[in-house]
This record gives structure tokens, sequence and C-alpha cells, in this order.
């Protein structure tokens, strides 16, 4: 017990590190009539250290847009900066970002660009007929899918079936928080996960189908104590 409290003050007082990005080396560009071709990978020296990373319930780094420059996707820590809550709560400029639904895969939320202004990932469910901003993976694909809306841009466009954004496979096929693969994140899972973050090799043996990345709640690539508070937090819903 006196492990996991230590680990759960370690995940409050630790700032979040940065990740590669997840995104596909060759199908990373997205398209926009008006902010041209988005790319959606290459941030950073060295290229992808700060490009875009899709987390279990939010995204973070930037895409470059040949025409706009930098668009921010989040900081990569949602709850005003404090990394204390699985969404960006999207009410002012302090904490804004792209949300993932782990239960739908539908993204939404804002992303900001200053030449572009705001873009709002639940735009496409607006449009007629809807197409949300989404990670799809009908027929087995690992890629984003639908629409964003641009208040200065229009749409953006994540759906052509030529030029897309392709996902690393850890990002699909697994529910994030199902630490039993029951196909549902509840307290059933508690003890998996301390498991898995105790001892991994006794898990594999334990949970021989499941995937220990389903552990990995905030997206780093690996799980570590600092998934413990997100990992409540997807379990109380908040």
């Amino acid at each position: 017990m006196k492990t996991i409290l230590s680990a759960t003050c370690v995940a409050l007082l630790a700032a979040a590190a940065p990740a590669d990005s997840n995104i596909d080396t060759t199908d990373r560009f997205a398209w926009s009539e008006n902010a041209g071709w988005l790319n959606w990978r290459d941030a950073g020296d060295p290229a992808g250290s700060s490009g875009v990373r899709i987390g279990a319930t939010f995204l973070s780094g930037f895409i470059w847009a040949e025409n706009v420059g930098w668009i921010n996707l989040g900081d990569g820590a949602p709850g005003s900066g404090g990394g204390t809550s699985q969404h960006y709560a999207n009410l002012d400029g302090a904490d804004f970002g792209v949300n993932r639904d782990p239960l739908s895969d539908e993204l939404f939320g804002y992303a900001w660009s200053e030449n572009g202004g705001w873009i709002n990932f639940d735009g496409g469910a607006a449009a007629m007929p809807a197409n949300p901003a989404r990670i799809d993976t009908a027929g087995g694909a690992c890629r984003l899918g639908g629409f964003a809306w641009a208040e200065n841009l229009g749409w953006i466009n994540l759906d052509d079936a030529a030029h897309f954004v392709a996902l690393d496979p850890s990002v699909c096929g697994n529910l994030p928080g199902d630490m039993n693969c029951d196909g549902a994140v509840n307290v059933l899972d508690i003890n998996p996960f301390v498991l898995a973050l105790s001892d991994p090799i006794a898990y594999a043996a334990m949970f021989p189908g499941c995937n220990i990345s389903n552990g990995d709640i905030d997206g780093d690539g690996s799980l570590t104590v600092l998934d413990i508070n997100p990992f409540v937090a997807l379990l109380s819903g908040g």
C-alpha cells in the first residue's frame, strides 16, 4: 500500500514527459483546401519528437500546415497543465486540446493555430451527413477518419482514401484501462492494473490474451506510475 501511495504522489508531482509521435512514418498527411498539406508526424528535432501523439484519452503535439504554420493539439497535460484529468477542459486557453473518447474512438475538443484560429474536432459531427473526426478501425484499418472544422480555414479532411493519417497499430484494437480483457473498464480491472504495474511478467502469465499497453492511459508509450491517476479517472468517468 505504501508503494502505491508513494507512486501516486510521484504521479501527482511529476511533469508530463515528452514522447515521440505514434503517427505512421509514411501515411502522415491530411488535406485542407486553405491550409494545404498537414504533416502530423515530423514536428521537432529530431523529426517526430514533437509530432502528434495519440493517447488513450487525449492527443498532444504539433501538426505542420504548409500554409498556416504550426497547429497545437494540446500540451499532453490536461487539467490546466497539471495532468490531473483524462481530458482537456477546453473552457479557455489555459487547458485546451483534442480529446479521444476511449469507447467510441471519436475525437473532440479544440486545436489552436496562430494563423488559422481554433480548430473544432467536434465539427464533423455537425456535418450533413455527420462524419465526426475519429480513429477508424473498420476493416482492420488503423487511421484517422472524418472531418474537423476550422473557423478561418474551413474543413480539414481526415477521410480521404488515398491521402490519410495512419497510426501505429498500438493505438488501435485495445480498450484503454481494460486490464482483464473482458471488453469493459470497471472495478474488476483494478487488481490486474496493479499487477501489470508491479510485475509485468506475472501479469502476462495470468492474462496471456491481454496487451499490457491497455494500462498506458497517459499515452507516453509505457505503463508507469504516471498512469495511476489517469486510470482512476477513467474508472470514475472524470
